[in-house]
């Protein structure tokens, strides 16, 4: 199958199946070749419905649930987006396609690297790339109007919803396997978030994340 095909495929069979009709996130991942930014040894899977594996047990995201992801952001052209785990840069590239800048930060250097050259050969200059982790939160260029995290939180940081605008939006995946639930958190005014689970899910975890006290029989 060629890449074209499978490309138009993806869009058929794993987002509009999903009830994804947002015209606008339909074009960005139209228009965002995704075999472009996944490593060499997988470009064959480069729009299969699976994630697809990178170095340092991190991965991308299946197709389908990074459109939800888009979706469940609510993003605008004018806003400030913070993206925590930037992996191989292809989601950075369909959100800063979306809104205004795209802070996105990643502690791998290698990764990095990589999302950096694919990002630049794919014309998406709108975005800052930082080195380091942000587990605990990154409000270096904070507040910002939405902020997504790559990978799940058994727990949530404070930090990270204390960066939101007024009416800004956190989607990120919470929980333990195998009870996970991408959650949409806005801020309401400068004391009150209103949370919506949006769906089960499973996803790897995100690198040096609070982990809950465990009960030891």
């Amino acid at each position: 199958m060629s890449t074209s095909l499978a490309h138009e495929n993806m869009i058929k069979q794993q987002i509009r199946t999903m009830n994804i009709t947002d015209s606008k996130i339909i074009n960005i991942l139209t228009a965002t070749p995704r075999d472009a930014f996944v490593l060499d040894a997988h470009k064959a899977l480069a729009y299969s419905e699976t994630m697809l594996p990178l170095p340092f047990g991190q991965c991308m995201l299946t197709p389908a649930l990074e459109a939800e992801m888009l979706k469940a952001a609510q993003l605008q052209p004018t806003d400030k987006v913070l993206e925590i785990g930037t992996g191989s840069g292809y989601f950075t590239a369909l959100l800063a396609k979306a809104t205004h800048h795209v802070y996105s930060v990643e502690q791998h250097d290698d990764l990095v690297l990589h999302a950096a050259q694919a990002l630049f050969e794919n014309h998406v200059h709108n975005i800052t790339l930082d080195t380091g982790d942000a587990a605990q939160g990154w409000n270096q260029h904070g507040p910002y109007d939405a902020i997504v995290i790559t990978g799940s939180l058994p727990i949530l940081p404070e930090a990270f919803t204390q960066a939101l605008t007024l009416g800004g939006r956190l989607i990120a995946v919470l929980g333990d396997a195998p009870t996970m639930e991408l959650t949409r958190i806005t801020r309401t005014s400068n004391n009150d978030w209103h949370t919506e689970v949006l769906l089960e899910t499973v996803i790897p975890c995100l690198d040096n994340v609070d982990q809950p006290e465990r009960f030891a029989f």
